[in-house]
């Protein structure tokens, strides 16, 4: 697997976002979709990013017409994918020690490293549910309706085990 350096990949997410905000949507596009490749989270991770942004889509389009639907939909999705992708490539102790270096306290250095290596687990519980619920016989649509639960269970789970270390 390719890793980044701890700088360069804080510069993508922020340069990902600041260009997004700004309207330079192919641009940002082109740079989340090849960090999530590179990373290997486009593949793992795809369901994850589905689920992010098409309910974005839907909820946004209500209210504010099909268009301005899809353009909050992307930018969420360009966000996910250029943060997710670039924190995967980058090891937990060259980001804590970076972010430490830039006198971020101890407790706030941990949290990305921490909150992207818990994003990565989750990302890898949807096929296993998806797997998991077709092996029961659940097919068609009842695979999507039925799948945020044990993804969500188990993500509740796994983050007071990681909410109890920190704090103790």
């Amino acid at each position: 697997m390719r890793t980044l350096n701890p700088i360069t990949a804080i510069t993508a997410i922020l340069w990902a976002l600041a260009a997004v905000s700004a309207g330079r949507v192919i641009e940002s596009s082109v740079l989340a979709v090849s960090l999530a490749a590179m990373s290997g989270l486009l593949d793992r991770a795809l369901y994850l990013y589905l689920w992010l942004s098409v309910p974005s889509l839907i909820v946004v389009a209500l209210f504010h017409g099909l268009e301005g639907g899809f353009e909050a939909s992307a930018r969420i999705l360009i966000a996910a994918m250029a943060s997710s992708g670039a924190l995967a490539m980058t090891g937990l102790l060259e980001l804590y020690r970076f972010l430490s270096w830039a006198r971020i306290p101890a407790y706030w250095a941990i949290l990305p490293a921490m909150i992207a290596r818990q994003a990565d687990i989750i990302g890898g519980m949807v096929p296993e549910a998806l797997a998991a619920m077709r092996g029961r016989g659940v097919r068609g649509l009842g695979v999507l309706r039925r799948a945020p639960i044990p993804v969500l269970v188990n993500s509740y789970r796994s983050s007071m085990l990681v909410a109890e270390a920190v704090y103790y």
